[in-house]
């Protein structure tokens, strides 16, 4: 996808599950006394909440029966007062701590929500892995092209598949450079590096002998 290609997905929350968030946010610690202030705005309301929600008071208000909260002191654009939930990575994508939170802090609020969001990327198995390393890499140099098939192959793991029948949702994949012809072999997520190599020696190598070259990440 090029930069300047934009999806925009819009979602609407039905009835119901409006009325459902509005629901819980009367048994969450962090939103239920400030509710219930805005719903009843009495000296005896005010008194029950923190001294730091006292203090932004003015910032709280009722949309319907959800709350907002307005983040910035000059921009007064409303966000949703949202308890801590694991966000959802399908909707998200894995975008890094400090891109997500400013996609989450466009719409939603909740308190310690910066911590919140660093804590959870922390903890996402994705984004550690695709993390890009804060070393200077080495220049890319371009491979040289193969002369003959099977001289040279390219070889890594694809994780996360769909389980078959005996239990293995990962592949090793063989490709040779030069036809790009390809040998899948099913995996366990434990496989070791000595039965990876015998798996090469009765895919590959029994075949088409012993490679000049192995390409892999």
């Amino acid at each position: 996808m090029h930069s300047e290609d934009v999806v925009a997905i819009t979602v609407t929350a039905s009835i119901p599950f409006r009325h459902s968030i509005a629901a819980a946010y009367e048994s969450d610690t962090a939103c239920a006394e400030m509710v219930r202030f805005l719903r009843d705005p009495s000296d005896a309301a005010r008194r029950r909440l923190s001294s730091r929600s006292r203090a932004r008071v003015d910032r709280y208000a009722l949309d319907g029966y959800l709350p907002t909260y307005c983040v910035g002191r000059t921009d007064r654009r409303p966000a949703g007062l949202l308890p801590p939930r694991p966000t959802d990575s399908r909707v998200l994508g894995h975008i890094g701590g400090e891109k997500t939170f400013a996609l989450l802090s466009r719409d939603f609020y909740w308190p310690h929500m910066y911590k919140w969001v660093r804590k959870w990327i922390r903890s996402c198995e994705a984004c550690r892995r695709v993390k890009p390393s804060p070393s200077k890499q080495a220049p890319l140099r371009p491979l040289p092209a193969a002369t003959r098939p099977w001289a040279s192959l390219s070889m890594g793991f694809e994780f996360g598949l769909p389980c078959d029948s005996q239990g293995r949702t990962d592949v090793l994949v063989f490709v040779d450079r030069f036809s790009k012809m390809v040998y899948l072999a099913p995996v366990v997520a434990t496989t070791t590096a000595v039965q990876s190599a015998v798996l090469f020696l009765d895919t590959v190598c029994r075949h088409h002998g012993l490679p000049i070259s192995i390409v892999s990440d």
